[in-house]
């Protein structure tokens, strides 16, 4: 099983030197806060742009690897971005994972980033995307 890096870059392109914020976690959630409170800390701040993320899976522990690329001096993500993770056993059963976050998302959000990864031996999936307000 390999991984799967979130492919879609917010922004423009990333400065010659992007810094890094590496997130470890078996828990979905556990990752779900701490990529939301980067992000609301690059919305309070005026600055911080994500410029590309991936999450990977670690091995057999289970434990996932949610990197986040960012621009500390580019655009911050639009106020009320949000983050969502989610876990599954099967890859099948993240593809539904991932249909429940598209849903619990606000009407007219439009999700920017996604990705997902397995675990080295497959029993494991955990996928993420981030989503920002859309035109009203």
């Amino acid at each position: 099983m390999g991984n799967v890096r979130m492919s879609t870059p917010l922004g423009p392109a990333p400065s010659p030197v992007p810094q890094t914020r590496v997130f470890e976690s078996a828990l979905a959630s556990d990752l779900q806060t701490r990529v939301q409170a980067l992000v609301d800390s690059f919305i309070a701040g005026g600055a911080g742009q994500i410029v590309s993320a991936s999450i990977e899976g670690a091995g057999d522990g289970h434990v996932f690897v949610l990197t986040v690329f960012y621009d500390q001096d580019g655009r911050p993500p639009a106020v009320g971005t949000l983050v969502r993770v989610y876990a599954a056993a099967s890859e099948p059963e993240l593809l539904l994972a991932a249909a429940a976050a598209r849903a619990s998302l606000p009407v007219n959000y439009v999700i920017v980033a996604y990705g997902r990864g397995g675990s080295s031996a497959g029993r494991r999936w955990m996928g993420a995307l981030v989503a920002e307000p859309g035109l009203a």
